[in-house]
């Protein structure tokens, strides 16, 4: 499975972005990426708004014909997916 991986903001607000397959990541971040596409994005905890300065991650894949992208923030990563969001964040040039 195709995905689009970016990360915005921080201090310099960079943008950052991995265009990649699922299939190349290794098994333990490919299993993770199984699990990321079965979440529902409406259950992903908001943002806080009055956070300053934060990352924000944006990951978009197709899944059975329908595109989905989720948002994470710092400060709203299900901590079951920080170690992909990592991995993926040190991929992204």
């Amino acid at each position: 499975m195709k995905f689009n991986f970016s990360v915005t903001g921080g201090i310099a607000g960079l943008t950052r972005t991995l265009n990649d397959d699922a299939d190349a990541l290794p098994p333990s971040y490919a299993k993770l990426f199984t699990l990321i596409t079965k979440v529902d994005s409406n259950a992903i905890k908001p943002r806080n708004p009055l956070a300053r300065d934060m990352f924000v991650y944006k990951l978009s894949f197709d899944t059975d014909g329908k595109h989905t992208q989720l948002v994470f923030s710092d400060d709203n990563i299900p901590s079951q997916f920080e170690p992909l969001i990592s991995y993926l964040r040190q991929k992204a040039v």
